[in-house]
């Protein structure tokens, strides 16, 4: 597919059986779209590590960015930002 909208508009029709894809993308759909048939896998078929880049040597930033996370998971921000985007808790091995 060249986009992955293509893709769900042909799962949505029945052209395909399912969408593979990284697990936030398919989380997002699933809790925005309206459509209640479509659901996420129970278990990952992979493992993904997603990061946020930071140019070598601006150990400034990377603690700012490291301490933000740090701060966010700890008081719920971070749940709660999940959760408006996802539709659910986030799990806990990413909440730590």
């Amino acid at each position: 597919y060249s986009t992955l909208s293509d893709a769900f508009l042909d799962l949505k029709q029945g052209a395909v059986d399912a969408v593979v894809n990284d697990i936030p993308t398919n989380e997002y759909y699933v809790a925005k779209t309206e459509d209640h048939s479509v659901k996420t896998a129970p278990v990952a078929l992979s493992t993904e590590y997603l990061a946020i880049a930071v140019k070598k040597g601006n150990k400034d930033l990377l603690t700012k960015i490291d301490d933000g996370l740090a701060k966010i998971k700890k008081n719920g921000e971070f749940a709660k930002i999940y959760k408006k985007w996802f539709g659910k808790e986030p799990p806990e091995e990413i909440v730590g």
